[in-house]
C-alpha cells in the first residue's frame, strides 16, 4: 500500500468519469493538458509507470500502483495521440 500523500496528489488532478466504461469497466480518467499542474500530473505518470505493477486486463498489460482505495494505470489513445491516467475503486 503505498502512503497517503501520495494519494492526496491523486486527488488533486481533474478526473472525469469513462461514460463509454461505465457498465463493463467502471473508471475515471485524467488528461495531462486538463490538469492546471503539467508537472504533478507528469511526475505521478512516472509514479505509475516506475513502480506500477504488470497486469493484464482485457488481453493487454497495463502497469497498475495500488494507492489507497483506488488502483491507477495508464493507457493510450491514438486519436489525439496521448496518454490517460486512469483510477478506479479497488
Amino acid at each position: 500500500m503505498v502512503t497517503t500523500g501520495l494519494t492526496r496528489q491523486f486527488d488533486k488532478l481533474k478526473w472525469k468519469w469513462a461514460k463509454t466504461y461505465e457498465k463493463t469497466a467502471p473508471h475515471w480518467y485524467s488528461k495531462r493538458l486538463e490538469n492546471k499542474d503539467y508537472f504533478l500530473w507528469e511526475f505521478l505518470m512516472q509514479i505509475i509507470d516506475y513502480q506500477g505493477k504488470e497486469e493484464t486486463f482485457g488481453g493487454r498489460k497495463y502497469k497498475y500502483l495500488y494507492c489507497g482505495e483506488y488502483k491507477y494505470w495508464l493507457t493510450e489513445i491514438k486519436r489525439p495521440k496521448q496518454i490517460l491516467i486512469n483510477k478506479a475503486k479497488i
